[in-house]
């Protein structure tokens, strides 16, 4: 049983005013620190393009990851999705881990803690829980697949695992900080939003 994470990193992070793929963080873009993780928790990993993809295709030279464009990616996080399923479909996945980049406190341990709770109870989806609510990194077995080829416009799995059904919670307080705007920027290194 294989699961490929699916990191989302083709939105244009219009309020934010910078690619937040490629925001710094002790050197290292973000959306490789995110592709790191999940490289170390999951079978494959996927990253899907969008905006700039050239530039966030750079941040990930010389690691061993899949690279699929977006071409609707201005429509939102459902095409992305639809994108990324897509491609774990056609690689023989039997389930994804879907991950944006923009949860700088992601860690290998919950990536993995997500992962042996879906190799546990693999009919459930399993989702991060934070901030009351449940949330990414999720791991959506391939039953679910269908769902999330439908999603549309700017709907996540979010509102997959808000549907009810059988979703194993998994909590990480840290879920809840994701970077938006300069002002979350700020906050992750500690200074003052100017």
């Amino acid at each position: 049983m294989t699961v490929a994470a699916l990191v989302l990193a083709a939105g244009a992070s219009r309020r934010l005013g910078e690619p937040k793929q490629l925001v710094s963080i002790d050197g290292v873009p973000l959306v490789r620190r995110i592709v790191e993780r999940a490289m170390a928790a999951c079978d494959a990993v996927c990253v899907v393009l969008g905006a700039r993809p050239e530039r966030v295709a750079g941040a990930l030279v010389g690691l061993d990851v899949a690279l699929t464009f977006c071409p609707l990616w201005f429509e939102g996080m459902g095409a992305s999705l639809r994108t990324g399923v897509a491609w774990a479909r056609a690689a023989g996945h039997d389930a994804v881990m879907v991950l944006t980049c923009d949860q700088p406190r992601l860690t290998v341990e919950h990536a993995r803690s997500l992962v042996d709770h879906h190799h546990s109870h693999a009919r459930a989806t399993v989702a991060s829980r934070y901030a009351d609510t449940l949330g990414v990194p999720a791991v959506f077995g391939s039953a679910q697949f269908d769902a999330l080829l439908a999603l549309e416009g700017d709907r996540g799995a979010r509102a997959l695992l808000r549907s009810g059904g059988n979703v194993i919670a998994v909590d990480w307080a840290d879920g809840a900080f994701d970077i938006d705007t300069p002002a979350d920027i700020a906050r992750l290194f500690g200074h003052s939003a100017g």
